[in-house]
């Protein structure tokens, strides 16, 4: 749906998925997360046209591919290591690669320049700055040793995780990677394990009565709120983003 070539596929893709996924939901743990999950589904399949998802800038699509979801991570991974290291980082060379040729320049442009200031979020800060005042550039392998080691170490790795064999002296190459470098897994597996470790002391503390009630308060709110632009939205065809601040909370009931 994301890479379609035009709006019309793109639209025209969505109740299959939501089908899809609304099958799956009773592998859901909990009924709350089963009920919020078919409602967002079934209110979604009946209205394809209120979901803003067409892409037209190839390079913008790209970003949806895993090279560049990678990549992003890639960029955190060396702004961690510069300053674990307590050195600057000076110039990035990326493989060549024909279908990802400008994307990679243009993501490091905006992640080097952003601004520098903590994001707040709920239970973390943020920085979007990373690898600020290095360069980048884009070789072929053949012209770079740099990139055949990381070839090199990637395959190492590889083999390491598939769980086969490696010759004697590569055991002290990997040993190696380990005490310098870092690993991220941004599998679903290792995205889980990571939110889990996050949030475990949020969620194993008790609840006092006060912070309950809040809750169930921001809750209801939520929810008034989200009554009121659906039936804004049956009436006009205007989204939330599309409405005057005003115009977005529901009036007051006696």
């Amino acid at each position: 749906m994301l890479m379609a070539r035009t709006e019309k596929d793109a639209r025209g893709r969505i109740p299959a998925i939501c089908d899809s996924i609304l099958a799956r939901v009773p592998l859901l743990s909990d009924q709350r997360s089963r009920d919020l999950v078919t409602e967002a589904l079934s209110w979604s399949r009946r209205h394809p046209e209120a979901l803003d998802i067409f892409i037209n800038r190839r390079q913008v699509k790209n970003g949806h591919m895993p090279n560049m979801v990678a990549f992003a991570n890639l960029l955190d991974g060396l702004e961690h290591l510069s300053k674990r290291w307590k050195r600057p980082l000076k110039k990035i060379v990326h493989v060549r690669q024909s279908q990802f040729e400008r994307s990679p320049a243009e993501w490091h442009r905006m992640f080097s320049t952003a601004s520098d200031e903590p994001i707040h979020r709920p239970g973390e800060s943020v920085v979007l700055q990373k690898v600020a005042g290095s360069t980048f550039e884009v070789s072929a392998s053949d012209n770079s040793p740099g990139i055949q080691v990381a070839d090199l170490a990637l395959w190492i790795f590889r083999q390491f995780l598939l769980r086969k064999p490696v010759p004697k002296g590569v055991l002290a190459i990997l040993e190696y990677m380990f005490r310098k470098g870092c690993f991220n897994d941004f599998s679903f597996n290792g995205v889980g394990s990571q939110l889990e470790k996050q949030y475990s002391e949020i969620m194993s503390n008790d609840i006092s009565q006060r912070e309950l009630e809040k809750g169930q308060q921001f809750l209801a709110e939520i929810e008034q709120t989200k009554k009121h632009l659906i039936e804004r939205y049956e009436a006009d065809g205007l989204m939330p983003y599309e409405r005057d601040l005003v115009d977005l909370a529901p009036p007051e009931r006696n």
